[in-house]
C-alpha cells in the first residue's frame, strides 16, 4: 500500500479536471452548430458601438468624441499620465485648464459631462464624482469669476448696413455668406443653427414674396415639436432675404437636393460641390468674424444675430415683444428679456406702444362683432398688424 498525502490527490484531481476542461472547450470549437454561434458573437462584437450609439443623437455624439479627442490631446501633451481610464488627476487637471482658458463654468461642466458620457459609450473606466464633490466643483468654478452678465454686440440692421459696403456680392461665395447672415438676423437664429447638417435644403421654402424656416430639435432633451419662423420681404434688394434666398438655391442647385446642408461649400462657378462638405461652427464663425472686423463691430459673435434680430424685430414690429420672442422660439417666461438691446426710455415706450395695440385691438373687434363698419376697418387693420415685417422693411 502507497501512502499519500491529501495534497497529492487534490494535484491531481486539478489536473485532471483542468484537461476535461480543455476536451470539451475543443469539442465545442470543432463542433458546427458552436462554430455558428462563435461567428455571431464576434460580428455582435464588432457591432458593439454602433449597437451603443443606437442610444444617443448624432450631436450628443459628436459632443462626446471632439470633448475626448481635446482631452486626449492635453493629457498627452501637458502631463505624464495616459490619457485612460479617466481617474482624478486627469479630469481635475483638464477642466482646470479650461478654467484658466476663461471657458464659463457651464462650459467645462459640459466638456466632463461627455467626457464621461464617451467613457460610458466605448466601455471605459471613468472616474465618478460624488453629488456633493462635483457641487463643490461647480460652485468653485462659478465664484472665481465676476457676476457680471457679458453680452456680445447685437447684430443689428445698423451693423448689417456697416458690413454691406465690404461684401461683393458678384462672387457667389461672398453673396452666400452674405445670405447666411442675413437669414440669421431675419429669423433669430442661434449662432450654430445653419452650420453642419442642421439647416438642410428642405428646412426652407419659399411661399410666394414670404420664406418660411422650420428648425428641428436637436437636442435629445427636447421633445417639443419643430419651430417655425417665416421671414417677410424687404424693400432693398441686397436686404430681401426670400429673394436672394430664391436666388441662391438656383444658382447653386441645391434646389431639388432635400436632404443638401443649405450652405454647403460651393466651387468658384458657385455650384454646390457633390459630396457636399459641410460648413462647421468653426469655419463659419472665423467668416463671420471677418466680416464683423471690416465693418468695426467689435466683440460680435455670430450668436449676436439672435438679439440684433429680436432687438429689432420689437422696435419695428407691431406685435408686443413676448409674442415676437415667442415666434423665435423662447417660452413667455424665457430669457429673452436678456436679448433684447433697448435703454430703458426705448423699453418704456415699446411697453406703451404694445398696450395702445391690444387695446386698439379689442376695441376694433368687439365693434366688429356688433356689425358697426369702423369697428370692420379697426378690425382688419388689427389682422394687418399681426403680418410680420422684419427691420430691413
Amino acid at each position: 500500500r502507497i501512502m499519500c498525502s491529501p495534497g497529492v490527490f487534490r494535484r491531481v484531481r486539478r489536473t485532471k479536471r483542468a484537461e476535461n476542461a480543455q476536451w470539451a472547450r475543443d469539442e465545442m470549437r470543432t463542433s458546427p452548430s458552436m462554430r455558428v454561434k462563435v461567428e455571431n458573437a464576434r460580428r455582435l462584437m464588432a457591432k458593439r458601438d454602433a449597437i451603443v450609439d443606437c442610444n444617443w443623437s448624432k450631436a450628443s455624439i459628436k459632443q462626446m468624441d471632439a470633448a475626448a479627442r481635446r482631452y486626449q490631446v492635453f493629457i498627452r501633451e501637458h502631463t505624464p499620465w495616459q490619457p485612460f481610464p479617466v481617474t482624478y488627476n486627469t479630469m481635475s487637471c483638464w477642466l482646470a485648464d479650461a478654467q484658466f482658458d476663461r471657458c464659463k463654468a457651464s462650459t467645462v461642466v459640459t466638456y466632463a459631462r461627455n467626457l464621461r458620457g464617451f467613457c460610458n459609450r466605448k466601455g471605459i473606466d471613468c472616474m465618478e464624482f460624488s453629488s456633493k464633490i462635483w457641487k463643490a466643483f461647480e460652485g468653485g468654478l462659478r465664484a472665481g469669476r465676476s457676476n457680471e452678465v457679458k453680452r456680445s454686440t447685437a447684430v443689428t440692421m445698423q451693423v448689417l448696413a456697416r458690413v454691406r459696403p465690404h461684401m461683393r456680392l458678384h462672387d457667389p461665395k461672398q453673396r452666400q455668406r452674405w445670405l447666411h447672415l442675413l437669414l440669421m438676423h431675419d429669423a433669430m437664429l442661434r449662432g450654430g443653427d445653419c452650420t453642419g447638417e442642421r439647416m438642410l435644403r428642405k428646412h426652407v421654402r419659399i411661399e410666394g414674396r414670404m420664406l418660411r424656416v422650420t428648425l428641428d430639435k436637436h437636442k435629445h432633451n427636447r421633445k417639443s415639436a419643430a419651430t417655425s419662423i417665416t421671414v417677410a420681404p424687404a424693400g432693398h434688394p441686397d436686404y430681401n432675404t426670400p429673394a436672394l434666398m430664391r436666388e441662391y438655391l438656383r444658382s447653386s442647385g441645391i434646389s431639388a437636393m432635400p436632404e443638401a446642408p443649405l450652405f454647403a461649400k460651393l466651387d468658384s462657378s458657385g455650384r454646390v460641390i457633390v459630396p457636399f462638405k459641410q460648413l462647421s461652427y468653426q469655419a463659419w464663425n472665423q467668416q463671420f468674424k471677418t466680416m464683423m472686423e471690416a465693418a468695426g463691430a467689435v466683440g460680435a459673435t455670430p450668436h449676436g444675430c439672435r438679439a440684433g434680430g429680436l432687438s429689432d424685430a420689437v422696435r419695428h414690429s407691431p406685435l408686443p415683444p413676448v409674442v415676437m420672442a415667442r415666434r423665435a422660439g423662447w417660452s413667455d417666461t424665457g430669457c429673452w428679456q436678456q436679448y433684447l438691446r433697448a435703454d430703458e426710455r426705448e423699453l418704456a415706450q415699446i411697453a406703451r406702444n404694445s398696450f395702445d395695440r391690444v387695446a386698439n385691438q379689442d376695441r376694433g373687434a368687439t365693434a366688429s362683432y356688433n356689425g358697426h363698419p369702423a369697428g370692420q376697418a379697426s378690425s382688419r387693420a388689427a389682422y394687418r398688424s399681426y403680418q410680420f415685417k422684419n427691420a430691413a422693411t
